[in-house]
């Protein structure tokens, strides 16, 4: 062999040797539309998490405690207009059969790609969903962790009464007849004519006598107008009965901001539905309601309300942690609140699954995943 040869077959020996150490294109993964490296570890470990959450709520559904609250929520539904009630024509559907492209196409909508894919991929092809969460530190810094359809139209169901309840609260509407304690068991248990109530009271505190509902929902949009998608905010009633409600999940994410930054979360969070079975803030004469009767109305609902609230126990890990407003229709689940972080901050965040496929357990369990795994990432990832 010349020495010209032996010096290209060592060339090619040391190229071969180069391949063979570098990393396979196949174990890294970057995502298309951004360029940016994504972790394949982080995610399958956040994936299984929340595969683990929805799991774990499956298998400990309290079907007489959860028909409940649905049954309540929709017992004054009449469908009157259900018949509005029909899923946009470009209502996403994921293939999640070619999982690399699943994950190329994940988009530009997350701080923490790794969360958006995992959260995705629990709710695809089960109904229209969007979601937003926003982690708030304690210096005040605002971070999206992860966002999917967060502008898009979608019925809050419940989670409307954030929107009453907290105008309520911030107009100081107050009276004997109508207290703190009442709007706290009006935002626990999700009693309809009670918010619905809590809107006209507004109107008769600005001076309207007469159509005080519609003038409400005036007022309701002229004080929501500057946050973020207020235009695409179509309030209906007060309770979010109707289907003809419309939110956004980044409208209820700045409407929970402005209520972090307002002055007054410490008390108004009190006020919010909860996991767990502790007495609330609002319940001064301290009176426990036993599990039959946590969703009957107490004698003297000026003074105190039930403890228990549409929460219930979903989500237990997070007690003394979450408070938020369910929100329950025939084919619409949705969560929106907050979750206090550890060591400061908070994460304000908007679930809606709507126009579903799937039953109220699947559901549930989907939000109770998706809300879990944004709280665990920010414990494990972000101390």
């Amino acid at each position: 062999m010349s020495n010209k040869l032996k010096l290209v077959t060592i060339v090619l020996v040391g190229l071969v040797g180069c391949v063979s150490k570098s990393p396979q294109l196949s174990d890294k993964r970057i995502i298309a539309s951004t360029g940016k490296p994504f972790d394949e570890a982080k995610y399958k470990a956040i994936l299984e998490d929340m595969q683990n959450t929805e799991n774990e709520t499956l298998n400990n559904y309290d079907e007489s405690e959860e028909s409940q609250i649905e049954r309540d929520e929709v017992e004054q539904d009449k469908e009157k207009d259900i018949q509005y009630d029909v899923a946009p024509a470009d209502e996403p559907v994921y293939t999640l059969t070619e999982e690399e492209s699943f994950i190329k196409n994940i988009g530009a909508e997350s701080s923490i790609p790794e969360l958006l894919a995992a959260a995705k991929k629990t709710i695809a092809n089960t109904g229209t969903w969007g979601f937003q969460f926003v982690y708030i530190d304690k210096d005040g810094n605002q971070k999206i962790l992860s966002q999917y359809n967060p502008h898009s139209v979608l019925k809050p169901a419940s989670t409307q009464k954030l929107f009453t309840g907290y105008l309520f609260f911030a107009s100081n509407t107050f009276t004997k007849s109508y207290s703190k304690n009442h709007l706290a068991a009006m935002l626990h248990v999700s009693q309809n004519e009670m918010a619905d109530s809590a809107l006209k009271r507004v109107a008769s505190q600005k001076g309207y006598e007469s159509n005080q509902i519609q003038n409400g929902l005036s007022i309701l949009k002229s004080n929501y107008a500057g946050l973020s998608d207020s235009n695409r905010y179509s309030p209906i009633d007060g309770s979010g009965l109707s289907y003809l409600n419309k939110v956004t999940p980044d409208l209820e994410t700045s409407l929970l901001t402005r209520i972090y930054r307002g002055g007054r979360y410490a008390e108004f969070k009190k006020m919010l539905a909860h996991p767990g079975e502790s007495n609330c803030s609002y319940n001064p004469r301290g009176a426990k309601i036993s599990r039959t009767k946590r969703f009957q109305w107490p004698d003297q609902l000026g003074t105190k309300h039930p403890f228990h609230s549409t929460v219930g126990s979903r989500l237990m890990f997070l007690s003394g942690r979450l408070h938020a407003k369910t929100g329950t229709l025939k084919r619409t689940k949705a969560l929106a609140g907050f979750v206090d972080v550890k060591g400061g901050g908070v994460i304000v965040f908007s679930v809606i699954g709507d126009y579903l496929k799937v039953g109220t357990p699947t559901a549930f369990a989907k939000i109770n995943s998706v809300v879990a795994g944004h709280a665990k990432y920010i414990d494990s990832y972000l101390k």
